[in-house]
C-alpha cells in the first residue's frame, strides 16, 4: 500500500511539472507566432520573395532581427562581399553555425550539419547573407547551388521533413534572408 502511495505522489508531482512546462511552451508558442506574425508584415515593406528565399533591405532584416531575438531564434550572418569561392562560403557557414566538426569541410558535410543543429538551444532559424548580390557573384554555377539547396533542401528539411527522418525531430522555422 505504501508503495502504491509513492507511486501516485511521484505521478502527481510529474502531472504538476508536465502542467509548468506546457504552460511556459505554450508561451514561448505565442511569443513566437506573434514574431513570425511579425515576419510577414516586415517582409513586404520594400522586399519580395523569391522562390522561397526572402530578399530584404537591410532596414526591414534589422526590423525583423530585433522581433525574433525575444523568442530565442538563433541568427546566422555572413557577409557575400567577403565570400568569392564555395569554399569561403563554407567556411563562413561553419564558423557563423558554430559547426561542431571542422575535419570534413564538405558541401555534403555542411548539408549534413545544417539540417542537424541539435547544439543550437533555438526555436528556430535565421540565415541571412548579407550583400547578397555579391555572393560568389565570380562562380554563378555556385552561387546558384547554394541557393538552391537552401530552398530545396534545407528550408524543406526544418519545414516538417525533419519529423519524418529523425526520431523526436522536431520542424523549426529557418529564413534564409539575401540583404542588399
Amino acid at each position: 500500500m505504501e508503495s502504491v502511495i509513492k507511486s501516485l505522489v511521484r505521478t502527481a508531482r510529474a502531472q504538476t511539472q508536465i502542467g509548468a512546462l506546457r504552460g511556459s511552451l505554450l508561451e514561448v508558442t505565442d511569443l513566437f507566432t506573434a514574431a513570425m506574425a511579425n515576419i510577414g508584415r516586415f517582409s513586404k515593406l520594400g522586399s519580395d520573395m523569391t522562390e522561397g528565399l526572402q530578399k530584404n533591405n537591410l532596414i526591414d532584416f534589422l526590423r525583423i532581427k530585433k522581433n525574433l531575438e525575444k523568442v530565442l531564434i538563433f541568427f546566422a550572418e555572413i557577409d557575400g562581399e567577403d565570400i568569392n569561392q564555395l569554399d569561403e562560403y563554407l567556411e563562413a557557414v561553419w564558423r557563423v553555425f558554430e559547426f561542431p566538426e571542422e575535419v570534413h569541410m564538405s558541401y555534403n558535410a555542411y548539408l549534413d550539419w545544417i539540417c542537424d543543429l541539435s547544439w543550437l538551444d533555438s526555436n528556430g532559424y535565421v540565415f541571412a547573407i548579407l550583400n547578397a548580390d555579391s555572393l560568389i557573384a565570380q562562380c554563378p554555377k555556385d552561387r546558384k547551388m547554394i541557393l538552391r539547396s537552401l530552398e530545396g533542401i534545407v528550408i524543406p528539411w526544418w519545414e516538417g521533413e525533419v519529423e519524418r527522418h529523425v526520431v523526436e525531430g522536431k520542424a523549426k522555422p529557418f529564413n534564409v534572408y539575401l540583404v542588399d
